[in-house]
């Protein structure tokens, strides 16, 4: 499950713990709601709100029914197919297409991010005063884990001697090439990429390096894999080109792993001080990192510490206040 997935999973389970003075459901959770396409979504969700006397509907990605017979929120994650469109995957762009409209009918706009905010006011021509930043919590399935757990991880997912871990899908805009030019540079490491498919030919590229011996390729993996990666990995890189959140680093943060990310868009304003930053069109840059988690252990524990208080931000408890406080504001806004 890629970043609009799993915060869509995150809200919902949020919103089915439920907020001061709403009762919250998610699209079935007891509903009858069968659509398969965009169509047939258009047809039988604004009946379905009426009928269950909803007040207000928040989408999870950046579209809304033509008509709604309720206050709505829409979640626009970040504004890279307006602003980035040479990181775009064709298919995205397409859906993408729905967002400005989207934004200009709903009642809120939420970011995930003041930098994806800052995007999305410019690239779309929203108000500033209608998009609110709520960041995204992490699932609480990451944590950290004892040590009988993660030995019996490594044996089943096969794992041997130190890993640096990259997870998200394999596309141009997540900048795995990167990381292979700085692992043709640090020998005593091998390196574990975790996400579906996206384009980028790992194996040639990894050939053209000379490193293809000291990578393993997972694709998608379960959560419970990914936490056992997390915990066994020496570091998270992250060295994106672009993201409107960038919900790794926050995720490594839960399972106590060093993180090394990219300082474009979002990211470090995510990362904050929990993390070493590079400049992600620089190897040489990224090399120096690893070889600082690498020879100085002891730095490696103080961002561990570091990304634990950092967790604050994103907690379940933060999320949940700020979504109750922006659903309370529009309910009680005049018509």
């Amino acid at each position: 499950m890629t970043g609009i997935g799993r915060y869509a999973r995150s809200v919902s389970s949020l919103l089915r713990e439920g907020l001061p003075s709403h009762e919250c459901f998610a699209l079935g959770d007891g509903f009858e709601f069968q659509a398969r396409s965009l169509m047939e979504e258009e047809f039988e969700l604004p009946p379905l709100i009426e009928r269950e006397g909803i007040d207000l509907f928040h989408s999870p990605i950046f579209r809304l029914p033509a008509i709604l017979a309720c206050r709505s929120v829409v979640t626009i994650h970040d504004a890279i197919p307006a602003v980035r469109p040479d990181l775009t995957n064709p298919d995205f762009a397409r859906i993408f297409e729905d967002a400005p409209e989207a934004a200009r009918r709903a009642d809120a706009v939420v970011c995930p991010s003041e930098h994806a905010k800052r995007d999305v006011v410019r690239a779309l021509g929203v108000p500033a005063e209608k998009v609110h930043v709520i960041p995204e919590a992490p699932s609480s399935a990451f944590r950290l884990l004892d040590e009988k757990t993660r030995k019996e991880a490594r044996v089943r997912l096969g794992l041997e001697g130190r890993f640096l871990l990259v997870v998200g899908s394999l596309e141009k805009r997540k900048n795995p090439g990167v990381v292979l030019d700085a692992l043709a540079r640090v020998p005593d490491i091998s390196l574990v990429f975790a996400g579906p498919a996206g384009g980028y030919d790992l194996e040639r590229e990894a050939k053209s390096r000379c490193v293809l011996e000291r990578i393993r390729c997972l694709g998608a993996v379960p959560d419970s894999d990914l936490v056992a990666l997390y915990n066994e990995a020496v570091a998270l890189v992250f060295p994106s080109l672009a993201e409107g959140f960038g919900l790794p680093t926050v995720e490594a943060f839960m399972c106590g792993t060093p993180v090394i990310a990219s300082n474009a868009s979002s990211i470090p304003e995510v990362a904050g001080d929990a993390a070493i930053v590079f400049d992600p069109e620089d190897a040489d840059a990224l090399t120096d990192a690893i070889r600082r988690i690498l020879d100085a252990p002891e730095f490696g524990d103080d961002l561990r510490r570091r990304g634990r208080e950092r967790l604050a931000i994103f907690s379940p408890q933060t999320v949940k206040s700020r979504l109750a406080k922006l659903y309370a504001s529009l309910e009680t806004r005049p018509a």
